[in-house]
């Protein structure tokens, strides 16, 4: 099966708005093969164990451990806190059943280098679509030119500090997890009445109007378990912007969902991990996607910036 042909079998359904969301649920998603599970399950359970590389460690990389005998999804934008200084992920992978690897992450928090613990745990957030965005756009220029998943990290510490700005946070160490701190509640509470229906694999997100994201797993229990993580940085750039601009129209999304469809794709080997990084480039959209067996376990695209 052709991503394209895979895309092709999504329908959009009904959608939910608040806080300046308007969220259209995809239902179809022809699902993998691939037994998995999420990030949050693994460190939950103790069977994955994330670490600096050394113990002088390295800012673009972590090592990962997975100790159970199940595949380990890990997504692009899922932010890891401990250690040395907190990371994001750069890209979606999957880390196979009892192996070890090096992860490529880009540093959250500028103004620590200083072991905090000497691992990580995850506190239940990601990165927001600005910075995945452009963590998007950035790891496939990076594969282009020396086939490695690595962010401009330059940018990355620019956006958090951007967004630290925008939100009037103090932070001492430049942290994007203080910007979660700050604004959790607001933001917990504005989302609580957001959740996605049974049938729901992924969705196309407005924010004011605005594209922000498309997220796509290969089955809708993998969107109920990152729903979270997903609309927390939604909702972070929901109250960045006052007002609400109203529901948009169902057909601005199958529009939407149409140039991903229509978009042309670069394969690469993952840095780390199984399947392959599918790197994807069409009219007014980019993205990515892990492929197993040619079936994407999660997609992820946004409006191209240039």
């Amino acid at each position: 099966m052709s991503i394209a042909t895979w895309l092709e079998n999504l329908k959009v359904s009904a959608p939910v708005t608040v806080g300046g969301l308007t969220i259209y649920g995809l239902t179809g998603a022809t699902r993998g093969l691939v037994d998995y599970t999420t990030l949050d399950e693994a460190i939950g359970a103790k069977t994955a164990e994330v670490t600096e590389i050394s113990e002088s460690g390295s800012v673009p990389e972590l090592r990962f451990i997975n100790k159970s005998d199940k595949h380990i999804l890990l997504l692009a934008g899922e932010q890891l806190v401990g250690a040395k200084q907190n990371r994001v992920l750069n890209t979606t992978m999957l880390v196979e059943a009892g192996s070890t690897t090096t992860i490529p992450v880009s540093c959250v928090e500028q103004g620590r280098w200083s072991y905090k613990m000497r691992g990580f745990g995850s506190s239940g957030t990601g990165a927001h679509v600005k910075l995945r965005c452009a963590m998007s756009e950035d790891v496939s220029l990076s594969y282009r030119q020396s086939g490695r998943a690595t962010a401009n990290q330059g940018k990355v510490w620019a956006e958090v500090s951007r967004k630290l700005s925008s939100l009037d946070v103090k932070s001492g160490s430049s942290s994007l997890e203080d910007v979660y701190v700050s604004h959790r509640q607001k933001i917990d509470s504005d989302m609580a009445a957001l959740k996605p229906a049974d049938d729901w694999c992924g969705v196309v997100v407005f924010c004011h109007g605005h594209l922000a994201a498309i997220d796509c797993f290969d089955r809708p229990e993998s969107l109920k378990k990152y729903w979270n993580k997903l609309v927390r940085g939604h909702g972070l750039d929901a109250i960045e912007v006052p007002g609400d601009a109203g529901p948009v129209a169902g057909e601005l999304a199958v529009a939407w969902l149409g140039r991903l469809t229509s978009a042309s794709g670069t394969p690469f080997k993952p840095t780390g991990g199984t399947g392959t990084d599918y790197r994807i480039k069409g009219s007014g959209v980019h993205g990515n996607a892990l492929l197993m067996d040619e079936i994407p376990v999660h997609l992820q695209a946004f409006e191209s910036t240039n």
